[in-house]
């Protein structure tokens, strides 16, 4: 593994006691035709005992660990994507357990199929050699309740206390977006990028974007995925990937 992502990893683990999570993920990732042959990760075990399955449970607390496409040091951009705070409480997303921590992939990624709204929003810079693209989400944490609407609910409800007030949390995603230097942080919804915007505006330059699932734009007619690729074709043409 990278130097670069070996510091951000390791506070990861110190702050939620992760063990086999990249072994675990790389396994499920790298079993998806459509990503394996562009992902990089730290997993090197090929074990299918790793695989065993993870219930949730009232009370656990729903962690996405960072995944990453292509290899830093060869890049000749970097692009740091954004959710708002892990959702999914479905067991299929779960990979690892350590107490009552149960970890998970940005956006289920190793679930991502070519009708898959994530896939189809960001194909075109996992696919690029000479992009790195790095997943993660502002809020690091997601209680699980009773159901996936309360669940949910409280999430969104709770975004701003976690994301700034909790000092961890905050000093966290400042360590893992300074580590990586992005040239450019992608920012999905309106909550993620009224964050992004006070916390990071200022150092890097931040694209504001629609959430994947957001509704088709009326006036243009475009899916919300079709604009997200758009987008991120336009600002990265006019990147130093093309001298700019």
């Amino acid at each position: 593994m990278n130097s670069t992502l070996r510091p951000i990893l390791e506070m990861y683990k110190l702050k939620f006691g992760f063990d086999q999570f990249y072994d675990k993920a790389s396994l499920k990732l790298n079993s998806n035709s459509l990503i394996k042959s562009t992902l990089i990760l730290a997993g090197e075990n090929t074990s299918n005992s790793l695989l065993d399955p993870i219930l949730i449970q009232i009370g656990d607390t729903r962690i996405d660990l960072p995944i990453w496409f292509g290899g830093i040091v060869e890049s000749q951009i970097k692009v740091v994507v954004l959710g708002r705070e892990p959702r999914h409480n479905h067991n299929r997303y779960n990979i690892e357990r350590s107490g009552r921590n149960v970890f998970g992939t940005p956006f289920g990624i190793e679930f991502w199929s070519e009708r898959n709204k994530y896939f189809r929003s960001f194909q075109s810079i996992i696919s690029n050699p000479k992009i790195f693209t790095y997943f993660t989400d502002v809020v690091k944490h997601y209680n699980v309740n009773e159901s996936k609407f309360k669940s949910d609910k409280e999430a969104k409800r709770e975004f701003w206390r976690k994301a700034e007030l909790d000092q961890d949390n905050l000093a966290l995603l400042r360590f893992e977006i300074n580590q990586i230097n992005p040239d450019l942080i992608v920012g999905l919804g309106v909550d993620c990028n009224a964050f992004l915007e006070k916390h990071f505006s200022c150092s890097y330059y931040i694209l504001k974007l629609n959430h994947p699932n957001a509704r088709q734009d009326k006036r243009t007619g475009l899916n919300a995925w079709e604009k997200i690729d758009q987008e991120l074709k336009n600002v990265i043409i006019n990147s130093k990937l093309n001298g700019g």
